[in-house]
C-alpha cells in the first residue's frame, strides 16, 4: 500500500469512529435525557405526596381541635347542654331581662357535621350586652353569632337585642360529655373593660346629647358659701353626675380640700373661704351613651358677713342661739364624715366628727351619727335629729331618755 492509499485509509476510518461516536453519544443522550425526565416526575410526585401527607396531618390536628370545641353528636344533649348554658349566661349571668331561647332544626353540612341553630332575643343595658358578648366569646365552643340586631327601647334606657346563633356538632363525636366550657384566648383586646371603653363611648343611635349647666354666678360669705349646681339634661332619663375641676384651684389659692361637691345632688359647700372672687369649673356628665359632659366656670364672689344687730335688753342673757345654728355641711376628711355646723349670729363654725360635742349656751350634745343628709344629736334628754340645712330649733327628738326611764 502506497502512501496515498495509507492516508485514505486513516481518513476513512477517522470518520467511520467519529460517525460511530456521534451515533453513540445521541443515542446515549436520548436514554440520558428520558430517564432524567422520568426521575424528575418521580420527585414531584413523590414532593407532591409529602406535602399531601403534611397537610393531612395538620388537618388532622385542626380536626382534632374542632371535636374539642364541637358539641358531642348525641343531638338531643348537645341541644339541651347548649341551650341550658346560654340561658346560664344570659339569664343568671349577665341578669339580662325578658331572655327568650329557642332552638331551631339542626342542618347536616356534607355528611360532615350538624350545625344546631339557636335564637336569642332579650333586652339590658349596652354595658350589659357589651359584658354579654364579651362572655360569650371568652369560651372556646365552636359556634358564633350569625346575626345581632339591637335596638332602643323607647321610653327606657334599655335595648332589645336579638341573636341568631349557629353551633357546630360532629356526627363521629361521642364525647363523654355533651358540652364543656374551655378557655379562649383569642380575642383581640386583654379585658371586658377594653371592650367597654371602646364600645359604650360610640354613638350608636346619635341619641345621647350634653347635658347644660344653668348656674353661672354665686355669692356667699367668708363663713360658709353653699348653693345648688343647676343642671339639666335633654333626655330626662338620664343621670347627671357633678365633678369640680381643680386644674385652676392653685392659682386662686384655694387648697383642692376646701370645697366639697355632691356628686350626686350638685350640692357644693365651701368653709371658710377668703373674700374676693373666685372662678370654680364644674362638670357635669350624664349616664346617656355614650356619657356626655359639660363644663361651667362658676363666678363666686366671697364677703364678709355683716354683723348681726342685736338689741340689748334686760333679757339678753336669755337669748337663744339654736335657732341660728344651722346644719350647713356634711364632707369627708380622711375616710371620716365630718359634719359643719355654723352659728350666725357670730360667725362661728363648728368641724365636727362622731363623738365631738357641740356646746351652744347651756346646750351641750355629743354627735352619735352622721349620715349623708342627717346628723345625729344625744343630750341629756335623748337623741335629735337635725337635717341638712335645718337649724337647732327645727331638729326632731328621735328618742327620750324620760320615755325610756318610765318604761323601765
Amino acid at each position: 500500500m502506497n502512501q496515498r492509499e495509507k492516508i485514505l485509509t486513516t481518513v476513512i476510518l477517522t470518520l467511520a469512529v467519529l460517525a460511530g461516536g456521534y451515533v453513540l453519544h445521541t443515542t446515549t443522550s436520548g436514554y440520558l435525557s428520558f430517564y432524567t425526565g422520568q426521575a424528575q416526575q418521580e420527585k414531584k410526585k413523590l414532593d407532591a405526596l409529602n406535602a399531601t401527607i403534611k397537610e393531612s396531618k395538620k388537618a388532622e390536628k385542626i380536626l382534632k381541635d374542632l371535636r374539642k370545641r364541637a358539641l358531642t353528636s348525641n343531638e338531643s344533649a348537645a341541644r339541651s347542654a347548649y341551650q341550658e348554658w346560654l340561658l346560664e349566661l344570659a339569664d343568671k349571668g349577665i341578669q339580662l331581662s325578658e331572655v327568650d331561647i329557642k332552638s331551631q332544626k339542626s342542618q347536616k353540612v356534607k355528611n360532615l357535621y350538624h350545625r344546631h341553630g339557636f335564637s336569642l332575643s332579650a333586652s339590658g343595658t349596652p354595658m350589659q350586652i357589651v359584658h354579654f358578648l364579651y362572655q360569650f366569646y371568652s369560651v372556646d365552643h365552636l359556634h358564633r353569632i350569625s346575626s345581632m340586631t339591637i335596638s332602643p327601647i323607647t321610653e327606657t334606657k334599655l335595648y332589645d337585642l336579638k341573636l341568631q346563633i349557629d353551633v357546630v356538632a360532629f356526627q363521629d363525636n361521642p364525647k363523654n360529655k355533651p358540652f364543656e366550657s374551655l378557655p379562649f384566648k383569642r380575642l383581640k383586646k386583654d379585658s371586658l373593660a377594653d371592650y367597654k371603653e371602646s364600645v359604650l363611648r360610640r354613638d350608636l343611635f346619635s341619641m345621647n346629647s350634653k347635658p347644660t349647666i344653668r348656674t353661672r354666678r354665686e355669692s356667699g360669705y367668708n363663713d360658709i358659701v353653699e348653693f345648688t349646681v343647676e343642671a339639666n339634661d335633654p333626655n330626662p332619663l338620664d343621670n347627671l353626675q357633678y365633678h369640680l375641676v381643680t386644674d385652676n384651684f392653685k392659682d386662686q389659692g384655694i387648697p383642692n380640700e376646701a370645697i366639697h361637691l355632691d356628686p350626686d345632688t350638685g350640692d357644693l359647700f365651701w368653709a371658710l373661704p377668703d373674700i374676693g372672687e373666685y372662678e370654680i369649673k364644674i362638670r357635669v356628665t350624664d349616664d346617656g351613651l355614650p356619657a356626655m359632659s359639660a363644663e361651667q366656670t362658676v363666678s363666686v364672689r366671697i364677703s364678709e358677713r355683716p354683723k348681726p344687730e342685736v338689741t340689748v335688753t334686760r333679757e339678753v342673757e336669755r337669748f337663744d342661739r339654736k335657732p341660728f345654728t344651722f346644719l350647713t355641711g356634711i364632707t369627708e376628711v380622711s375616710g371620716r364624715k365630718q359634719a359643719w355646723i355654723t352659728e350666725r349670729t357670730s360667725g362661728q363654725l363648728f368641724l365636727l366628727f362622731e363623738g365631738d360635742t357641740l356646746k351652744i349656751d347651756d346646750f351641750e350634745a355629743t354627735v352619735s351619727q352622721i349620715s349623708p343628709r342627717t346628723i345625729h344629736l344625744t343630750t341629756a334628754e335623748g337623741i335629735l335629729q337635725l337635717d341638712l340645712g335645718s337649724n337647732l330649733g327645727q331638729a326632731n327628738q328621735i328618742s327620750s331618755t324620760i320615755a325610756k326611764d318610765k318604761e323601765e
